[in-house]
């Protein structure tokens, strides 16, 4: 808030010196004084009554602008204090954005493991599905040498190897995909907590 000077108040005082010649009265007595009709006293008080009430209004004046100063004051301090407070609302609401936006990356690339892993396991049972047609067929020819039915079984071995793999896989694609899933709703949470 600031300091302003103070108004100087008017007193008025008895007048020095010798009056205009217009004023004084022919009528002087032998001492030289001047004697000044009452309409001329009469005007006078009501000039210094006139100057008082001009004063005091000036005075009264003077508080409300004081007074103005400080409320002027005051709303600017809150004005900066709202900026402040909008600014970090801002800057909240700018982080919440890039933590939502980093969650949908992460799950984007877990939901594209996942759909790796499901054509992982689709192939792999494909390739179950080969060795099965291909068990079926040696098991047609069961009659032919043993060495035959040691080399499917050797493959089959193989596509089950693939198939469990895929499995796996799968399964821990979902539980990643499970943990994301928790971990975004919790980011979800705070960041609802964070912006009220």
């Amino acid at each position: 808030m600031s300091t302003s000077t103070p108004i100087p108040v008017y007193t008025p005082s008895e007048p020095t010196g010798l009056p205009p010649a217009h004023l004084a009265n022919k009528e002087d007595d032998k001492k030289g004084r001047l004697t000044v009709d009452l309409e001329i006293q009469e005007a006078n008080n009501q000039i210094k009554h006139i100057i008082n009430i001009l004063m005091q209004r000036c005075e009264a004046k003077h508080e409300e602008l004081v007074i103005i100063r400080a409320a002027n004051d005051n709303f600017i301090e809150e004005n900066h204090n709202l900026q402040r407070d909008y600014d970090t609302i801002v800057e909240l609401r700018r982080r919440a954005i890039g933590e939502r936006n980093q969650a949908r990356y992460e799950r984007n690339v877990l939901q594209a493991d996942y759909t790796q892993a499901v054509r992982d396991r689709n192939e792999a049972q494909n390739a179950v599905n080969r060795g099965n047609i291909l068990l079926n067929h040696w098991r047609l020819r069961a009659t032919q040498t043993g060495g035959q039915l040691v080399l499917a079984n050797a493959q089959l071995g193989q596509v089950n190897a693939q198939l469990a793999h895929a499995n796996n896989r799968v399964c821990f694609g979902i539980q990643t995909l499970g943990r994301l899933k928790n971990r975004l709703f919790q980011q979800i949470a705070t960041l609802r907590i964070q912006v009220q």
